[in-house]
């Protein structure tokens, strides 16, 4: 997963880990460690692949369809938005101040 943290950044997609099992197993349902999840405003996704595999890991943790939550509005960073604004030809963007 290190080498792949730059790769991801550049996508918007910060990589955090944590050893945190009671909360993997009880709240997300994981039983085989180590394993990896893509929160998308705060959803979690499980990846099924090989995490050895790290093309196989990036492609996923980039795969729009992976990223994209239908007719949900997305909260994204700086680097995400970029991305969308490069990549995508119609996107709409709203902002708004945030309250903790």
């Amino acid at each position: 997963m290190e080498s792949l943290d730059d790769d991801a950044d550049e996508a918007g997609i910060t990589i955090v880990t944590t050893e945190e099992t009671a909360f993997a197993t009880k709240q997300l349902n994981i039983r085989n460690f180590p394993a990896l999840v893509l929160f998308r405003n705060g959803d979690p996704l499980t990846f099924k692949g090989d995490l050895e595999d790290e093309d196989e890991v990036l492609t996923w943790i980039t795969d729009e369809e992976n990223l994209e939550l239908p007719d949900r509005i997305e909260e994204v960073n700086l680097k995400m938005l970029q991305r969308l604004l490069d990549n995508t030809e119609n996107v709409v963007v709203f902002f708004c101040k945030r309250y903790v």
